[in-house]
């Protein structure tokens, strides 16, 4: 999706914005020029994992299909053929790094040029890349550059092992790039490929149950976005961020590095810990702008898991409406990590189609326990 209806038009006697300068006394916000996803070419729905993994799952989790479905997966992308599951199960760390580095640079590739859609790449200054399914060096961010064609002299910023609330840093990397730079322009990307670590059976120490849940929830997707600098009210703009790490929950969900894949684990008692925080962390993401959740038309919340979009649905009091692209990108393609929350945006931008001026915020969660949030004007 490329935001032709952000281009800003020339100040008197100036350049055109987004992306040149002008000696008149404008306030410039970072603004979205671009936005696209991509998923890897696999897509499986629920009964077919279950048919081909998570029933052959051993040790064997009562109830197991029904807890599945519970997850409101209905189908997810990934980078395997399917068939070949049986084999992806049985294989090495080193083994899945290899094919998640050939599979991330195809992927992530396809969103990128479809979010910058033909934009002059001597303006892109810098490149901000989050992914926590894979590790390599050089990383992809050098290898996607150099395929892309950018600048050698290219700002690169890569957030590793984040997680679910990493799309907030890249952004707030992006935010950070055009105030100091605001002739230039930041791609944006986040690619996570769950799938590298699927398996049919727990890493020592690791419950069952938990197992089952994750792979069950988290699906395959990249989300690029062009952000550039415009001024004040022109276009679909970041206002601020927010973050707050629950340093007494660092328990509650973690991802680990195991001799078979990576694994991940997610406490029970992560949405009543969002509950009990949610309130207090909007104060402060929203109260410097002067706005309150009820000022908020379109709301963006990570769907890490059904519970977590009921529990804050109603501590928020929010309506069907409001959260319905987070329960659709939840259904279509599961919880794909960092990506995940971008996905939510583009729903909200295809069906939705704000209109200017409507606040929106997006909400992330992950590892820490952290919260993350980015408050939007459209």
């Amino acid at each position: 999706m490329y935001l032709t209806d952000t281009t800003i038009d020339a100040p008197s006697g100036g350049a055109p914005w987004p992306g040149q300068l002008t000696a008149s006394p404008v306030r410039l916000r970072p603004t979205l020029l671009g936005l696209s996803s991509a998923h890897p070419p696999f897509e499986v729905t629920m009964q077919e994992s279950w048919e081909r993994l998570f029933k052959h799952m051993s040790p064997q989790v009562p109830f197991a299909q029904r807890i599945i479905q519970s997850t409101a997966v209905q189908k997810r992308h990934i980078m395997w053929d399917p068939d070949m599951l049986p084999q992806v199960c049985a294989m090495l760390t080193g083994d899945r790094m290899a094919a998640h580095a050939e599979a991330v640079i195809d992927v992530a590739s396809r969103s990128i040029n479809r979010a910058i859609n033909g934009i002059d790449k001597g303006r892109i200054g810098s490149f901000v890349m989050a992914c926590s399914t894979g590790y390599v060096n050089p990383g992809p961010d050098l290898l996607l550059a150099k395929e892309l064609g950018l600048r050698s002299d290219l700002r690169r910023t890569f957030i590793g092992h984040m997680g679910c609330y990493a799309a907030l840093n890249v952004i707030k990397v992006a935010m950070d790039s055009v105030a100091v730079r605001p002739e230039e322009l930041v791609i944006c990307n986040c690619t996570e490929l769950s799938s590298a670590h699927v398996r049919n059976s727990p890493m020592p120490g690791e419950d069952p149950m938990e197992s089952l849940i994750t792979q069950a929830l988290f699906g395959d997707a990249s989300v690029s976005m062009l952000i550039g600098s415009a001024p004040e009210g022109r276009g679909i703009q970041f206002l601020r961020t927010h973050t707050e790490q629950l340093y007494d929950q660092h328990t509650m969900m973690s991802l680990n590095v195991g001799n078979q894949s990576f694994w991940m684990t997610l406490a029970a008692g992560v949405p009543a810990v969002l509950q009990e925080n949610i309130d207090g962390f909007l104060e402060k993401l929203l109260q410097p702008l002067g706005l309150s959740p009820r000022d908020v038309t379109h709301w963006g919340i990570h769907p890490g898991g059904p519970k977590i979009l009921r529990v804050l649905g109603k501590q928020l009091a929010l309506g069907p409406a409001q959260l319905r692209a987070s329960w659709d990108v939840l259904a279509s393609a599961g919880n794909c990590a960092s990506a995940t929350v971008l996905l939510v945006l583009e729903n909200i931008l295809r069906v939705d189609k704000p209109r200017r001026g409507d606040h929106g915020v997006l909400l992330t969660f992950g590892p820490g326990l952290t919260i993350e949030g980015a408050v939007l004007r459209f």
